[in-house]
């Protein structure tokens, strides 16, 4: 099943080359054992902000707060950490119970760290296809570009776009503007 995937899940998928929605559907069926029960909003959002390498830190603050810290939230050591030790508590037998399982671990084992998660990830048929279309947010998918151009051909600046980041562009109009 595909779904619309939110903003962390598309920063998961582009972070760690992850088919998140493979990934999803997979845990799913796990969850449900057989029987496909999706992740919760809260599931989703602490396995994509670990899969992206969010620090321990960070990742319970967005999972509680709904934001992004900024560095004097997280220079509040007591405060962030008992909320890393209650979001850990509340995962230990959710996605990281899941994952264990997918990753074939007893229940009563460590998780790996996130970082062999996504080497497993990859290496067992979860890598998002080269030639899978980028998922972007609407407001992205056009953009005016203004470069300052210096001896370079244009057309070489469209291809380097291409293959080094993915990005194709149509060049509508190059302006000589001194």
């Amino acid at each position: 099943m595909n779904r619309q995937l939110c903003l962390e899940c598309r920063e998961a998928e582009e972070e760690s080359g992850i088919d998140i929605n493979r990934l999803l559907n997979e845990l799913a069926l796990i969850k449900g054992k057989g029987h496909p029960t999706e992740l919760s909003e809260k599931e989703t959002l602490y396995l994509c902000l670990s899969l992206c390498g969010c620090s321990n830190s960070e990742t319970a603050y967005r999972y509680y707060l709904d934001r992004k810290p900024n560095e004097e939230e997280l220079a509040c050591q007591d405060y962030i950490k008992r909320l890393r030790r209650n979001m850990n508590a509340e995962m230990s037998d959710k996605v990281n119970g899941y994952i264990k399982e997918l990753m074939g671990i007893e229940a009563n084992k460590y998780k790996p760290t996130w970082s062999k998660v996504r080497q497993f990830l990859s290496s067992h048929g979860y890598a998002r296809p080269q030639n899978s279309p980028q998922v972007q947010p609407k407001d992205m998918r056009k953009a005016v570009m203004i470069v300052e151009l210096q001896e370079i051909v244009v057309e070489d600046v469209r291809k380097t776009l291409e293959d080094k980041y993915g990005i194709n562009i149509n060049i509508l109009q190059v302006l000589d503007i001194k």
